[in-house]
């Protein structure tokens, strides 16, 4: 069994990539599609429609993403990347709203 025990909450590291691209014209989208599709190939996981996560276990692994995706920046758009530690990741707090069921009296069939 391999030891685990070098493992730190503090030192394995989550990296966030958050964008906003223009999709107005096909050459956005497809500058879009092909940034998406870098996140995605490099191991990504997408957390919301624009928010991307990965796991890391090292800052030379997130310098080098980094460069990568700088390097594949597309020309229009904002990226915003920053990390947190696996132990801030685990305190993150989500809320989902509930779906109230519709009412469809409308459609239902009169007898009387």
């Amino acid at each position: 069994m391999k030891d685990i025990s070098y493992i730190s909450g503090y030192k394995i590291m989550w990296l966030f990539v958050l964008f906003d691209l223009p999709t107005e014209t096909q050459e956005n989208k497809k500058d879009y599609r092909e940034f998406r599709n870098l996140l995605l190939d490099s191991g990504f996981t997408q957390l919301q429609y624009s928010v991307y996560i990965k796991c890391l276990d090292n800052k030379t692994k997130q310098d080098k993403i980094e460069s990568t995706l700088n390097h594949n920046l597309p020309p229009q758009g904002n990226i915003s990347i920053f990390s947190i530690t696996d132990k801030q990741y685990g305190s993150i707090k989500s809320f989902i709203g509930k779906k109230k069921k519709k009412n469809n009296t409308e459609n239902q069939l009169a007898l009387f």
